[in-house]
Order: C-alpha cells, then sequence, then structure tokens
C-alpha cells in the first residue's frame, strides 16, 4: 500500500499520478480507449458475430462508434478549455497528476507491463482532457440505470412498494428479467 507524503499539493498530484500508473497503467489506457471510443486501435476489429445486448452488437468497433456518439473525448476536451479560463487551480491540479503518470511512462524504457508488450501498444502521453474524459465515462457508467430508477421510483408513489418490485424486479445477469425462471 503506498502512503504519499509531500510539502505541497503539487507534489501530493504528481505522486498520486505517478503511483496509480505503477499499479493501473493498463487499466488506464484501457479505459481511456473505451471511453474515447479509440478500442480497435489497440485490439483490431475484433466481434462477436451476430451477439447482441440490449440491441448493440458486441465488438470493438461497435463500441468504439458507440462512445464516438456519445462524445466524451469531445467533453473532455472542451472540459480542458473551460477549467485553463474559469479554474485554474483544478487544472493545475490534474495537470500535475498527469505529470505524474507521465513520469511512471518514460521511466519505463521499454519495459512496459505485459500487456502493452502483449499488443506492441506504447501509451501515448496522458493529458488533462483524457482525465476528464474519463470521468464522464465513469459517471455514464454509474447512472446507466438511471431510467429504471426513476421508473421504479413513481411506481412506489402510483402502486405501493411491494407491487413496484413485482412489476419491476431486480434481475442477475445480462438480459430481460422476465428470462430467467427465478424472478
Amino acid at each position: 500500500m503506498p502512503h504519499i507524503f509531500t510539502e505541497n499539493e503539487h507534489d501530493l498530484f504528481f505522486a498520486d499520478g505517478y503511483v496509480q500508473a505503477q499499479d493501473r497503467l493498463w487499466q488506464m489506457v484501457l479505459f481511456r480507449a473505451l471511453s474515447e471510443g479509440r478500442l480497435a486501435e489497440l485490439f483490431g476489429d475484433v466481434a462477436v458475430p451476430g451477439a447482441k445486448v440490449y440491441g448493440m452488437e458486441i465488438g470493438t468497433v461497435a463500441i468504439d462508434k458507440r462512445q464516438r456518439v456519445m462524445g466524451l473525448k469531445y467533453m473532455g476536451e472542451l472540459g480542458e478549455v473551460l477549467l485553463v479560463e474559469k479554474q485554474p487551480e483544478i487544472y493545475a491540479q490534474l495537470q500535475a497528476y498527469c505529470d505524474g503518470i507521465n513520469a511512471f511512462i518514460k521511466q519505463q524504457h521499454g519495459r512496459l507491463p505485459v500487456e502493452f508488450q502483449v499488443l506492441y501498444h506504447e501509451p501515448e502521453p496522458f493529458r488533462v482532457a483524457d482525465v476528464i474524459s474519463l470521468s464522464r465515462f465513469e459517471s455514464s457508467m454509474l447512472t446507466a440505470n438511471l431510467d429504471m430508477e426513476l421508473l421504479r421510483y413513481g411506481f412506489i408513489k402510483r402502486f405501493g412498494e411491494e407491487m413496484a418490485w413485482k412489476l419491476l424486479p431486480l434481475h442477475a445477469g445480462v438480459g430481460p428479467p422476465w428470462s430467467r425462471r427465478n424472478c
């Protein structure tokens, strides 16, 4: 478990970026590619023919298209510009964090984790825009069921809690709940 002790805020964010890259660089690069619609750059055009989840094809190019339509990369770039203008202190913190990530990458001298070696991939430097687009991606994942929660809330108000849970039960796994025998 890393412990970080610093004299100032810049060093804190720099060290945090460095330590996170040290422990999670592959995950950070993978999620950046996912949020920006760039999975096919890492893996090529990989798909499960004919397979769909909630109507969306399963494959790198299909996921990339969806993510590009969502525009998270654009939101990150716009967010970076706005931070520079409106909240330079937060921009400086995020830049120090990115500088820490990039310092770790530079120090590897071709000794990156095995995932990078297998894919022959050299990660691009991290930018503040990347951190913002990643945060938007995480937010979208954490609120993916918002419409169902709002619907369930409306049912509870209208029909009561017991009936609402019968009408909109929780289900495990991928797929509609009515395809499961235990619902």
